[in-house]
């Protein structure tokens, strides 16, 4: 049941916005997590319980332990699969062991989120493992598939509401008219959906002899037309392009497999699904004007997207790659408490480290997806560069032969559908997945996985592992037919002989126990806390929202001690703290909240000693409290030095040095921060205004008028509030 729950409820799961920080992908961490411990525990428990080795209490521990792994590699043999999922495993472990900061590497980038962790993918593996141990019959290969339909259909009919204007979880409803579902991304949406789609159509393939044709396509059309529409309505390009070419598969792979007659019934569910969706594109959407052309609007730029709409993937591809060939990192002997990189000529082959391609993409001087004011890229958008990045070639290799031996068990499975007297609920599947595996290798070129299409990616390489071993079951009972009995054998008579073969109830129990007591501590400290820390820290905001600032704080403050790995609540509380200093007259009381915020802010750089933000966010209290104290502008301009080390290609970090240096009386050195600010784009970005101001302040202070003026020419184009303000300061320095 647990790989059940999983199934259904990950992609589905959200909270209204506002009673938890990240409410669209925290809860899906949450219930993944709960249940990969629940489920690790149930299977050792049971594994402990029913093995042979652990049966005989005649034999010392030691052996028994022995026999016991030995069983289990025997078993391993047999599943190319499951060897290969172990191969990824040992490999993200390789790389977490080298990894320069292990406390990225280990929960996230920020924990309680989705990410790249190593703790991420021991999710996965225990869903996948579970399915693949257990998974036995066709009752249960069918409640799978029917429940990943149920929730699929329930998504998708979501997305036509979203569509609509009505939304569940957001304060405010979609104003772009692009299908979101829970996952908070259009783009995520129709990846989510083109593994959903093949599936469905393989599931209702096999109950054609039920019903008359025209039924059973009328019928398939109904379950995959939800789905269908929120893929299209996501109008995400990259995703339905892979989509019409997995359909498109389906169909060739079930006309090829069974003959063109079986394949009509599915071309004719697919385009009853478009159908329905060309029908819904006319209906119009409120508050959006010419919804009706939109669908059409962004199917004629598929050309350009094709070309130029991927040039910030490029400008990532390209950045990328240099991390892989480069290998760049920090200056340690310079800055002397960031870490150090340990075997750097070997990072090519067990990379970085998990989660940590945002890291090293920033102090590469990546600049985002061609914006040099815009969010830095903490994925590479094409899965072989990203796994070099962050895993190395083991990591690259290890997936690779993971979706080889996917590949070839599904190959022997269409193999044998082809030869069939009669098509089946497997062979059917086996089309299904091998689509689902063609559409998502062409899908991640160019796209980033996430938690839901990540969790069905693992379950799905469980269902092929879990097959390949029916299979392989089958084929013994076939071969030794006398396995087979047609009555229970006679129990024997317990002889001094086989007493010493009774079950060892007390050691199986004792270690059942200390397994499921530490599933349990497991669950306490990591799911839970970091799940009751972010529901404070939206707690916390919403009391400041309200003009509560205290309970804000207690708030905040009661987030860090639940869970103070969870970095939300340190800037939360760093932010406010650093507010309320700006505000308070009083000298004495705004040294203490500075004092105090520098203090927690020197809790996420001890986590994340990489994070500009929590160097910028250093950077900026030092500053304010160097004007109560001259004796630490020293202090404020190293944080902020090492701001703009960690974050050469952006213009924010160097932004905030210049005025740093400029409160400390360092004209020469602020402008020559201000320069480069304006080298990396800040021209393009409508918050760099108070660059060219401060060029122009230094620079007519200094005499040097003609510069001055020129600053002042590009601050005049800046469309804020207070930009006159700052143009008459200017206009009025003596000349």
């Amino acid at each position: 049941m647990g790989w059940l729950v999983a199934i259904a409820l990950v992609p589905i799961a959200a909270l209204p916005e506002g009673t938890i920080a990240g409410f669209i992908g925290s809860p899906k961490v949450f219930l993944l997590r709960s249940l990969a411990i629940a489920l690790a525990a149930l299977a050792t428990v049971g594994w402990l319980t029913t093995s042979a080795a652990f049966a005989n209490a005649a034999l010392p521990p030691g052996q028994r332990v022995r026999a016991l792994f030995v069983d289990l590699i025997a078993r391993l043999r047999a599943q190319p699969v499951v060897l290969a999922a172990l191969a990824v495993l040992a490999a993200s472990l390789i790389s977490f062991l080298f990894s320069p900061i292990k406390s990225i590497s280990w929960p996230g980038f920020e924990p309680g989120f989705d990410s790249y962790s190593l703790l991420s993918l021991l999710s996965y593996l225990v869903l996948f493992g579970v399915i693949a141990a257990h998974l036995r019959t066709e009752a249960q290969l069918r409640r799978l598939l029917w429940v990943l339909t149920g929730a699929a259909v329930l998504l998708g009919a979501y997305g036509v509401a979203q569509r609509f204007g009505i939304e569940l979880f957001k304060d405010e409803a979609l104003s772009s008219g692009r299908v979101t579902l829970t996952f908070g991304n259009p783009i995520f949406a129709s990846a989510y959906m083109l593994m959903t789609i093949p599936l469905t159509l393989a599931l209702w393939q096999s109950y054609r002899t039920h019903y008359t044709t025209a039924v059973h396509t009328a019928l398939g059309g109904a379950l995959v037309s939800f789905q269908v529409f929120a893929a299209v309505f996501s109008l995400s390009r990259g995703p339905n392009i892979a989509l019409a070419f997995g359909l498109i598969i389906f169909i060739a792979l079930v006309a090829g497999v069974y003959g063109r007659k079986p394949a009509v019934g599915p071309a004719g569910s697919i385009g009853l699904a478009l159908a329905f969706v060309l029908a819904m594109n006319f209906v119009p959407v409120p508050g959006l004007a010419d919804s009706s052309s939109q669908l059409g609007d962004r199917a004629s730029t598929i050309g350009s997207e094709l070309g130029g709409g991927l040039a910030g993937r490029y400008i990532i591809w390209e950045k990328s790659w240099e991390l892989f060939t480069a290998i760049p990192w920090v200056d340690n002997d310079r800055y002397s408490e960031l870490p150090s990189l340990p075997l750097p000529r070997l990072r090519r082959i067990f990379g970085y480290g998990p989660d940590l391609f945002g890291d090293v993409y920033q102090i590469a001087g990546g600049a985002g997806e061609g914006n040099g004011g815009g969010a830095l890229a903490r994925h590479a958008h094409n899965f072989p560069l990203h796994t070099l990045v962050e895993l190395g070639l083991l990591g690259l290799l290890a997936y690779l032969a993971l979706i080889a031996a996917v590949a070839y068990v599904l190959f022997g499975f269409l193999r044998s559908a082809r030869h069939a007297a009669t098509p089946s609920l497997v062979g059917y599947l086996t089309i299904g997945m091998s689509t689902v595996l063609a559409a998502r290798l062409l899908e991640q070129m160019a796209g980033k996985a996430q938690i839901s299409d990540l969790a069905l990616s693992w379950t799905l390489a469980g269902v092929v592992a879990a097959l390949a071993a029916m299979q392989a079951q089958s084929t013994a009972s076939t071969v030794n037919p006398g396995n087979r009995r047609a009555t229970p054998p006679t129990p024997k008579r317990r002889t001094r002989t086989n007493l010493g073969r009774q079950p060892d109830l007390k050691g199986t129990t004792i270690l059942s126990a200390l397994v499921v007591g530490a599933a349990i501590i497991a669950w306490w400290q990591v799911p839970l806390a970091e799940a009751q820390s972010l529901v404070l820290s939206a707690h916390g905001v919403n009391a400041g929202l309200e003009g509560n600032s205290i309970l804000a704080g207690e708030l905040f403050n009661e987030a860090i001690d639940v869970s103070p790995g969870v970095t939300v609540s340190r800037l939360l509380l760093v932010q406010g703290l650093v507010n309320a200093a700006d505000t308070d007259p009083d000298p004495v009381s705004a040294k203490a909240a500075l004092d105090a915020a520098y203090d927690i802010n020197n809790g996420t750089r001890d986590r994340h000693p990489t994070s500009y933000r929590a160097w910028q966010f250093a950077g900026r209290i030092s500053a304010a409290q160097a004007q109560l104290d001259p004796n630490l502008w020293s202090v404020a301009i190293h944080d902020s030095q090492v701001a703009a080390h960690l974050n050469p290609g952006q213009w924010v970090s160097l932004e905030q040095l210049s005025w740093v240096r400029a409160l400390s009386g360092d004209s020469e050195g602020a402008l020559e921060a201000a320069r480069a600010a304006k080298g990396l784009g800040a021209e393009t970005n409508a918050d760099a205004y108070r660059t060219y101001y401060l060029e122009a302040l230094l620079e007519g202070q200094r005499g040097n008028f003609a510069a001055s003026d020129a600053a002042l020419a590009v601050l005049e184009t800046f469309d804020r509030p207070n930009v006159p303000i700052l143009v008459d300061e200017i206009r009025a320095l003596p000349r």
